[in-house]
């Protein structure tokens, strides 16, 4: 039996390989490991093109304009569909008349005609209407998308008009600014978008923009996140098949008194609320299967509840919990009870079968202490699809990843492009001030602005696009 070696791997298999590169890397290195890897020999490189072209970050024009010339000339040269690399994920950077080093509206336009099968579209913008399109091209296959204001001066209409020109396909949309940015005029707020959401993340629910958003959403929605909830019960009442509520901010008096007693679905709550009182779990319905939460006081009415058997489906609890730095008799005391309470917490759950992950706050209690859980995440998407009886996307795993836009994010700032501050408050080599990313932009974004932090000051600017690589595409 002759021996396996990496020349008898079937191409599937070589591409599954080399897309986990994207997992085990920052989306930065794994352009460059893929590079060199795509030197090898031809197969190696039509492998790496398919896997680099599938998911790219681009905001220079130049490049663009290189990428778009590669898509042309790959779907004149290649025969087969199949052989021919596409974009499944797509993040740009879109600039202004006062901005000519980015993609314009024409530009970006240009491209999405060229990726048609995209899945995955990140957007950020210069919050100027000028740079953002007013018609987009047929994107039958696109899922997900974050619009997301990079810097500038905010304008009230500047991201409206682009939601609303989205395919109704669009079932996951993340919209991290404040509420200025998409003032609602009279004459579209009769007009909600097309499409049916399963998802929302944004800053303040409810608001006029989400309720326009969400205007044909009312049966589908099945998640919603927000730094501020004003409101719980009236969110209940308008979309009675929501099962996950993540408030990453607080929420307000009204909306803690309501609590989540109407959410007759719940399986997924997540509260960073610090304020958050006890008797907040006890509105929990028993659908409950995955509980996140911040709060101490939270952690001993969560065992209570766990140890009498309140939430039969409970899988998954995860608390990022903080002990502050002191000294002397009473932080000895304190961390006693904190431990105890962990302990105690433990216990109840391996008896009952729950997952506990606990993780230490960061910088000084204001940061979550892990991220999403990438797996319940995709499960979570996969169901809200098969929940309402539609097909679940066939996606690769890099469809799934949603690192930071590095590259776009490097590039704005090699060529002084204005930041906003949510950007420029975490990296070292910005301002000097890391740790203090707004909750939605870290959520987002994911990461909670550490893997930036950490990774920004030693990107190197490498451009994917007008290298040659041995293979069938000139990249």
């Amino acid at each position: 039996m002759p021996a396996t070696t990496v020349n008898s791997l079937p191409n599937e298999l070589l591409l599954s390989v080399f897309e986990s590169v994207y997992g085990l890397e920052d989306s930065s290195s794994a352009y460059s490991t893929l590079l060199s890897t795509a030197q090898v020999c031809r197969r190696w490189g039509s492998a790496a093109a398919k896997v680099l072209l599938s998911n790219v970050e681009i905001t220079r024009r130049e490049d663009a304009l290189r990428l778009i010339q590669l898509l042309e000339s790959s779907a004149s040269t290649t025969a087969d569909e199949r052989d021919q690399p596409y974009v499944e994920s797509l993040t740009v950077g879109l600039g202004g008349c006062n901005e000519p080093q980015l993609l314009d509206d024409q530009l970006f336009l240009r491209l999405l005609s060229l990726t048609p099968r995209i899945r995955k579209l990140n957007i950020l913008h210069q919050n100027s209407l000028p740079c953002l399109p007013t018609q987009l091209p047929s994107l039958p296959f696109l899922s997900y998308v974050t619009i997301a204001p990079a810097g500038g001066a905010p304008a009230a209409m500047a991201e409206t008009t682009l939601i609303q020109q989205l395919p109704s396909s669009v079932r996951f949309l993340n919209l991290p600014a404040t509420e200025r940015t998409r003032f609602v005029e009279p004459a579209k707020a009769a007009c909600p978008p097309a499409f049916q959401l399963y998802g929302l993340e944004c800053q303040d629910f409810p608001s006029p923009s989400t309720n326009w958003v969400l205007g044909n959403s009312g049966e589908s929605l099945q998640s919603i996140s927000a730094v501020y909830f004003s409101k719980l019960a009236a969110a209940a009442e308008s979309h009675p098949n929501i099962r996950s509520v993540r408030v990453l901010g607080r929420l307000s008096n009204q909306a803690a008194k309501e609590g989540f007693s109407k959410f007759e679905r719940l399986e997924r709550v997540e509260i960073r609320d610090l304020s958050a009182q006890p008797a907040l779990l006890d509105t929990l319905p028993s659908t409950a299967r995955y509980i996140r939460f911040w709060a101490t006081p939270l952690a001993g009415k969560l065992t209570q509840l766990v140890a009498s058997g309140r939430f039969p489906d409970l899988k998954t609890v995860v608390w990022d919990h903080f002990t502050p730095a002191m000294k002397g008799p009473a932080a000895e005391r304190m961390g006693a009870v904190m431990q105890q309470m962990k302990n105690k917490l433990q216990e109840v759950c391996d008896l009952h079968g729950v997952r506990l992950k606990m993780a230490e706050r960061k910088d000084g209690g204001l940061r979550a202490g892990l991220g999403k859980d990438h797996a319940y995440e995709a499960s979570f998407h996969d169901s809200c699809f098969q929940f309402k009886n539609e097909s679940v996307p066939s996606t690769s795993s890099i469809t799934s990843l949603s690192k930071l836009p590095s590259r776009v994010l490097r590039h704005m700032q090699c060529d002084q492009v204005q930041i906003g501050p949510h950007f420029n408050a975490i990296s070292p080599v910005m301002d000097g001030v890391p740790g203090k990313w707004p909750a939605i932009w870290e959520d987002v974004f994911e990461g909670h602005g550490q893997w930036l932090e950490s990774t920004l000051p030693t990107l190197k600017v490498d451009a994917v696009v007008g290298m040659k690589i041995p293979g069938s595409f000139p990249l």
